[in-house]
């Protein structure tokens, strides 16, 4: 293991409620094994409805320091500033400038710490495709061409409400006004050809694009073997991936659109789509919870079947196939090479993004969607598995780097110089 440096600082700034989950994503505990780490739970000043509606405790770590304030804010940054003198230190900012208040977070980072020896990097790591096979053909991807009205016209047509077209007008260009502004960004961490792409379109002179992976991938690469407490007991199972919407909200608060779905009516007919693949199948549908949601471990509103949370890859990896609406946590059935069942439903197809990413990522991983309030009589057709479609949505969204190293590792030795190698001592003899 490496050597732990007192002088190094590795400070996250993070603008939603930073959870336990999100430690875990990003890896941090590898981190600590060489450098001090910090991470900035900035949310009461950015994100605060947003955050406060999330029901997933904020992580108790002595790491996490929530700041309550702009002035709190302030205040660390210039002790940043001030360290900066004597200490290597290497800043993750995840703040985007969708707001007034996160661009000024921007801002004011610019002011403490430009032209201080401090490396910035940002993530273009998401995880899910930018673009479909079926936006080249309809023109999403090339509005360049299109007049002013069509434009216009798109627009609206892909937003619910008044408020959320304001909200995504208003971010636009808060995004573009930013790009005005000096940055403090030293590297960018790039996962994917489509994020690669797009890491081209907003290079910034003076930014140097790190070749990573996904979140989840790069936690595949050094997860532990699975435990014994959740080794299949013989009988087949599926995983569901499930999302905190519609019971526990959604990221629809953010952007200020409608919830396309009501409980109600979808976990009713979801419960009956499990029924019929059990039954189909011959398998036990269990559910991987999701890290803003709080299911119980026994779930009425899912069948009363099985909830867990934080083993979402060992099950995909146990398990015959996936179901979802459109997860991120697709990633570990890509690297499994397990069959994917995308759903939606009555109410979710009257949703312009939710059925784009449903029927792209379907269409990217050689299925089709089903509905489940139109249950198709054979189940057997979307059981397969396309292998050269697979290996293409991993290259294009998951990964762009071929040495295998999990993201820790590449941050810490392309980006911070910090060798991750064990010390070799030698003895005199």
């Amino acid at each position: 293991m490496g050597t732990l440096s007192q002088k190094t600082i590795f400070v996250v700034i993070y603008p939603y409620k930073f959870t336990e989950f999100v430690w875990n994503l990003f890896e941090l505990d590898e981190f600590k094994r060489f450098v001090n780490v910090q991470v900035w739970d900035i949310s009461p000043i950015t994100t605060p409805k947003f955050s406060e509606g999330v029901v997933t405790p904020r992580c108790s770590r002595s790491e996490v320091i929530v700041c309550v304030s702009m002035g709190d804010y302030v205040r660390r940054l210039f002790d940043l500033r001030r360290q900066s003198a004597h200490a290597n230190i290497c800043i993750l900012n995840t703040i985007s400038a969708s707001s007034i208040i996160e661009f000024l977070c921007n801002l004011l980072l610019i002011i403490f710490l430009k032209n201080k020896n401090i490396k910035v990097f940002d993530l273009y790591t998401a995880g899910v495709p930018i673009v479909y096979p079926k936006d080249h053909a309809n023109g999403h991807t090339s509005q360049k061409v299109l007049g002013f009205f069509s434009k216009l016209t798109r627009f609206i047509s892909q937003t619910s409400t008044f408020k959320e077209a304001a909200i995504t007008l208003h971010s636009y260009f808060l995004m573009k006004l930013s790009k005005i502004f000096p940055t403090v960004l030293t590297h960018r961490l790039v996962a994917g050809e489509q994020w690669l792409t797009q890491a081209m379109k907003d290079q910034i002179n003076g930014v140097c694009n790190i070749f990573g992976h996904s979140h989840d991938y790069s936690n595949h690469l050094f997860a532990k073997k699975p435990s014994i407490s959740h080794e299949s007991n013989g009988n087949k199972t599926a995983v569901f991936l499930s999302s905190a919407n519609p019971m526990f909200g959604s990221d629809e608060i953010l952007h200020g659109g409608d919830q396309c779905f009501t409980s109600e009516v979808w976990y009713p007919a979801l419960a009956r789509f499990f029924d019929f693949l059990e039954s189909a199948t011959g398998v036990k549908v269990e559910v991987a919870g999701h890290y803003k949601a709080a299911f119980p471990a026994i779930a009425p509103c899912f069948g009363n079947r099985s909830v867990y949370y934080g083993k979402t890859r060992e099950m995909v990896r146990q398990g015959e196939f996936a179901i979802n609406i459109a997860s991120t946590a697709i990633s570990y059935a890509v690297l499994f090479k397990k069959p994917v069942i995308f759903l939606y439903s009555n109410q979710l197809k009257d949703s312009f993004e939710i059925m784009r990413n449903v029927n792209g990522m379907a269409e990217m991983l050689g299925t089709k969607p089903v509905n489940v309030d139109d249950i198709p009589e054979d189940i057997n057709p979307y059981l397969q598995v396309d292998e050269a479609k697979y290996a293409a949505y991993e290259r294009e969204v998951l990964t762009s780097d071929p040495l295998g190293r999990p993201n820790y590792q590449i941050i810490l030795e392309d980006i911070m110089g910090i060798s991750t190698e064990p010390a070799i001592s030698f003895e005199m003899k």
